[in-house]
């Protein structure tokens, strides 16, 4: 019995053997299956690695050869700069040269027309063809304007574009004016615009306006005014530009505006004219300087210092009149190049207020500077207030450096072997001309300098890079409390004036307790304000002078004489009816009204008699401690 319990025991022992095997064998299974998918993901990862490795090396070999292209490309593009400017002075020299239709005395015109891109189109102005030598008589002087026929450059008519300014529905007229040798045909103005029209099937045309020319000006040398054609302002009003003011052919405004790009804002902002004046009220700032500075505290935009522009349109003809136009300032002033953006704003030309629009953010680019061919061709005034204004100049460091150039020349000084040299001597006379020193120059050297081309006045690019909104509805929302800014700065400077008109001494107001003169019932009413004894006590404490001696009155002195007058002559001597008049009553206290009709003679009951030294002295010292 106890041998087949052992031997059963035995056989369970084996089957639970056998059993943990099987289960062994089966986790060596899947441990061996997991191991060969690890086996697999371990070549798979060896693979994308290499996989990646290559595309790597393919990447960087692509970013080399694209670093190698834009080096080409910038090599390129500055060699297409070099050759636009290039272009661009060739233009200016030739673009508008017509030797076969006048003299060689008289200086060269630009055209009046400015060709554009469009399709082809025949448009013939009806003038009557002149030889080159031949003389124009003027219109009568009672008609609206002058009229210029110029002769075409060859048998073949340009095809022209036309003006938004021509009606294209009427016949072309054409001109007759009697030719006359009496007239030369360099003191007539070009032909005017009303004076063209196109045939009703061609294109387009855009007519370059010329400057208004005032009576009796000469007209030699005139140039055309394009700031219209150039900016693409449509519906501005005409302005009227100054003499003082630069002007520059078409095609050398077309050149110097060539590298920028008009700005396309959308959706299209509304125009927000604001006063200078309101901006200083809300924004801080100068309103009377070219440029002025908003604080980053006050700027709604952002917390930076905000930096605007504000260029004359009367002045500078092609400065940019719309939201993100471009366009040109003539200054040699390098402020507006640096610090960018700057916020630009623009007199607004169609209100009757003097206004400034707000035009954008514009950054100012340096496009080139004023050869001696264009300032030769500037009016007298022009060259007079550039003359007039290196002579003046003492703050801006860079037309008091061409003045003291211009007087180095003069002198004989300058240029020397070294530029250094020419550097030390410019810095001194800068110096000299600062403090009045330098070496004598006049109006006519300075214009003689720019004719030559010794010094040029540089021309500047202005870029509308972005159009703040949060700053445009800023300002139009703080300019509808532009009355109560008005009215807050009015009582401001009103306060401030009238304390220094009155010493600083305290308005007295509606409540304020009436002065009181003084009488033998009040003796402590100082004359001229009542005295209170603490307040006297304390602000004549700090006062070590001694009083005076009461002055003694001789019994001829004219005050005794005065004291001795009846009331109604030592009150007044005027031949008016007397008024009411107040006396002291002992009795009462107080100052009582008498009748006008018969004044009684209280001269006993009045205090007629000067007051003593010690109340003036008094007196004057409350008004100065008050002040």
């Amino acid at each position: 019995m106890d041998h087949e319990a052992v031997i059963q025991s035995l056989r369970d022992e084996r089957d639970r053997i056998r059993q943990q095997l099987r289960t062994a064998e089966g986790q060596l299974a899947e441990a061996n299956r997991t191991v060969l998918r690890l086996t697999d993901e371990n070549e798979n990862l060896q693979k994308l690695a290499k996989n990646w490795e290559k595309d790597s090396d393919r990447a960087r070999q692509d970013n080399d050869r694209l670093r190698d292209d834009m080096r080409l490309q910038r090599e390129e593009i500055l060699e297409l700069r070099e050759q636009l400017k290039e272009a661009k002075v060739e233009l200016q020299r030739n673009g508008h040269t017509t030797p076969g239709l006048r003299p060689k005395s008289v200086p060269d015109r630009s055209p009046s027309l400015q060709l554009l891109d469009g399709p082809p189109a025949q448009v013939t102005p009806k003038v009557e063809t002149l030889e080159p030598q031949a003389c124009i008589q003027a219109a009568p002087a009672a008609q609206a304007g002058r009229a210029l026929k110029r002769a075409p450059e060859s048998e073949d008519p340009r095809p022209l574009s036309s003006s938004k300014r021509i009606k294209t529905e009427q016949p072309q007229p054409s001109l007759s004016l009697p030719p006359s040798p009496l007239t030369p045909l360099s003191s007539l103005s070009p032909i005017p615009e009303s004076t063209l029209s196109t045939a009703p099937q061609g294109p387009t045309a855009q007519t370059a306006t010329p400057p208004v020319t005032p009576k009796g000006e000469d007209d030699a040398g005139d140039t055309v005014d394009t700031s219209d054609a150039t900016n693409g302002v449509q519906g501005q009003p005409d302005v009227k530009v100054k003499e003082e003011a630069i002007r520059l052919s078409s095609s050398a405004i077309q050149a110097y505006l060539a590298g920028g790009r008009r700005l396309e804002i959308s959706p299209r902002p509304d125009k927000i004219s604001v006063s200078r004046k309101f901006v200083r009220l809300a924004y801080g700032g100068s309103d009377q300087q070219f440029v002025q500075k908003i604080p980053a505290e006050k700027n709604p935009s952002a917390a930076k210092i905000r930096r605007l522009v504000w260029p004359k349109i009367e002045m500078n003809p092609s400065m940019p009149r719309q939201p993100g136009d471009l366009g040109l300032l003539f200054a040699s002033r390098h402020d507006v190049l640096h610090d960018g953006p700057w916020t630009v704003f623009c007199r607004d030309t169609a209100s009757k207020e003097t206004l400034w629009c707000y035009l954008g953010e514009y950054e100012s680019v340096l496009v080139g500077k004023m050869t001696a061919e264009q300032f030769r061709e500037q009016k007298a005034p022009v060259k007079a207030q550039w003359g007039s204004l290196l002579l003046s100049q003492r703050q801006q460091e860079v037309y008091v450096a061409m003045r003291a150039r211009i007087a180095l020349r003069r002198a004989g000084l300058i240029p020397t072997d070294s530029k250094n040299e020419d550097k030390k001597l410019i810095a001194t006379e800068i110096q000299n001309v600062r403090e009045n020193r330098g070496h004598p120059v006049e109006a006519e050297d300075i214009i003689q300098a720019f004719e030559r081309g010794d010094e040029g006045i540089d021309i500047i690019r202005m870029d509308c890079v972005a159009y703040d909104r949060v700053f445009a509805n800023d300002l139009r929302t703080k300019f509808r409390n532009y009355p109560q800014m008005l009215a807050t700065g009015a009582q401001k400077k009103g306060g401030s004036s009238k304390a220094i008109r009155g010493r600083g001494k305290p308005n007295r107001g509606r409540g304020s307790p009436i002065r009181q003169r003084p009488s033998p019932s009040n003796p402590s009413i100082v004359r001229g304000r009542s005295a209170l004894p603490e307040m006297t006590a304390v602000q004549s404490a700090p006062e070590t002078r001694s009083p005076r001696p009461p002055r003694v009155q001789s019994p001829g002195s004219t005050s005794s004489r005065r004291s001795n007058l009846p009331s109604a002559h030592s009150s007044s001597t005027s031949s008016r009816p007397r008024r009411n008049r107040s006396v002291w009553d002992h009795e009462r206290g107080e100052r009582v009204r008498v009748a006008s009709a018969a004044p009684p003679d209280t001269r006993e009951n009045e205090d007629l008699d000067p007051p003593s030294e010690s109340e003036s002295m008094a007196s004057f010292y409350m008004d100065s401690d008050t002040g």
